[in-house]
């Protein structure tokens, strides 16, 4: 089977346009359906095992999002920011927030 028919038997089972199921297949930026998965692997023929793999690697988990450490002005920058005065100055963290 070529790539195009396999696009139209796809879109035919999920009941979705060609141009959208080719769009999915290619990775623009949506997440595939059930019904585009499930005709997926009817069309490539995959057993209950391989279809679960298929999903997998449709929806992979998530990375957990991990808080960034608050950023603290140590104590000796504070002590040089204070000698100088009226001098304007600020301290920058590593993501460019303005800690003092």
């Amino acid at each position: 089977m070529g790539l195009r028919a396999c696009h139209r038997s796809l879109a035919v089972a999920g009941g979705r346009t060609q141009t959208l199921v080719f769009l999915r297949l290619t990775g623009s930026g949506w997440d595939a359906t059930d019904a585009v998965l499930t005709a997926l692997g009817r069309a490539l023929r995959l057993d209950e095992d391989e279809q679960a793999h298929l999903r997998s690697l449709a929806r992979p988990p998530r990375a957990a999002v991990r808080r960034p450490r608050q950023e603290r002005v140590r104590p000796a920058t504070m002590t040089i920011l204070e000698c100088m005065g009226d001098t304007p100055a600020m301290v920058l963290g590593v993501r460019a927030d303005i800690l003092a």
